[in-house]
């Protein structure tokens, strides 16, 4: 009987342990997100998944949960990431909108899923249109 409630345990623990680096993985490493729109297309269609390096760019932290509850605005803290953003890198932030003209809040519960093609010091030029149709530039 001991050794059924050890091997039991063993196993209840192993799956706690796992289930706890899970975690801190999703918190601090990777997430998964699912792309919203097509405006990424053709190379990312809509209701693909991407996984996340929250490591390379630094994760956002929260002190504490309290505007779950509240609808507060969160306080948050940025982990220093290990590279810069870079132009063509695939970047995921949440929809940005201003109650008013002082301050731009978050949305938390909306993404963007976007290309970097300018970063700052540089000179964008739009040239032509945009052929929605063949989903081209021109």
């Amino acid at each position: 009987m001991k050794n059924i409630i050890k091997t039991i345990l063993q196993y209840l623990g192993g799956v706690i342990l796992s289930l706890a680096i899970a975690l801190l993985l999703r918190l601090f490493a990777v997430d998964f997100y699912s792309i919203p729109s097509d405006s990424m297309s053709p190379a990312i269609e809509p209701g693909d998944f991407i996984l996340v390096d929250k490591l390379s760019f630094g994760a956002r932290m929260y002190e504490d949960f309290d505007f779950l509850k509240n609808g507060t605005e969160p306080k948050t803290w940025r982990v220093k990431g290990f590279s810069p953003i870079r132009h063509g890198d695939v970047l995921v932030f949440n929809f940005p909108y201003a109650k008013d003209w002082n301050k731009i809040r978050m949305h938390l519960s909306r993404f963007y899923v976007k290309r970097c093609i300018g970063l700052p010091g540089d000179t964008l030029c739009i040239r032509g249109a945009f052929e929605k149709e063949n989903r081209r530039w021109f």
